[in-house]
């Protein structure tokens, strides 16, 4: 699934904490590396990385004028993995996807730009994932199934067939989809929960079967961008 990198790649790092960490890994086993990782929440990184860091702004136009790709390491704040995304291609950066091959995909899934997909998720025929999708260890997202943008689907989640997931929306660890179920924008599905009916927008549901808790709300913060 990933396509031959030249050596005059030179990727950004969006993010410092764990998903990065995931990232440099599974980036290191493809003989990629990280040139740049920008964090303005962080005042180091906790692992050993080659790449240069920075927290602050003026690093970070700098980072980007000289990268060519580019990992939003956010993986809680689904909208915000999405728009930054979307700023960095404004820049005239690439969205590098980073797919384990101990992945499972059928040849006829459509994926996104800006997948991450780890070890043991498996697509099976005929689904579509849209860009910015985390695919996280062991999930399972079966047949004919439509997965929107920023989607995060955790570890060991299971999706069965002719369901459609929104965009943003945010499905929990060990979390269980029934067939034909609509997942709405935004929406959050607690961990373990079972979700046997529709879920609307930006509804947080937990529990076996899936009640409704609270509604859910989506952060994002943009002012990276804004130049002084």
């Amino acid at each position: 699934m990933n396509k031959k990198i030249t050596k005059k790649e030179r990727i950004l790092l969006w993010g410092s904490k764990s998903k990065a960490i995931i990232i440099q890994k599974m980036l290191n086993d493809q003989n990629r590396e990280i040139s740049f990782i920008y964090d303005k929440n962080s005042e180091s990184v906790n692992f050993q990385t080659k790449a240069k860091f920075s927290n602050l702004k003026s690093d970070l136009f700098d980072f980007i004028k000289k990268s060519t790709h580019f990992i939003v390491c956010i993986g809680t704040e689904n909208k915000a993995r999405y728009l930054i995304s979307k700023k960095l291609i404004d820049y005239d950066l690439k969205p590098s996807s980073i797919i384990s091959e101990h992945s499972i995909i059928d040849n006829t899934v459509k994926i996104g730009w800006g997948a991450q997909c780890m070890p043991g998720a498996t697509l099976n025929c005929f689904s579509q994932i849209g860009n910015s999708v985390i695919l996280n260890t062991n999930s399972t997202v079966d047949h004919e199934c439509y997965i929107g943008n920023g989607v995060h689907i955790m570890g060991s989640v299971a999706i069965a067939g002719r369901v459609k997931i929104s965009d943003y929306a945010t499905i929990g660890t060990n979390a269980t989809i029934l067939p034909d179920i609509t997942i709405g924008k935004g929406a959050y599905i607690g961990a373990g929960a079972l979700v046997n009916k529709d879920v609307q927008d930006y509804e947080v549901v937990i529990g076996n079967p899936a009640k409704y808790l609270r509604n859910n709300k989506l952060n994002y913060d943009l002012s990276d961008f804004l130049k002084k």
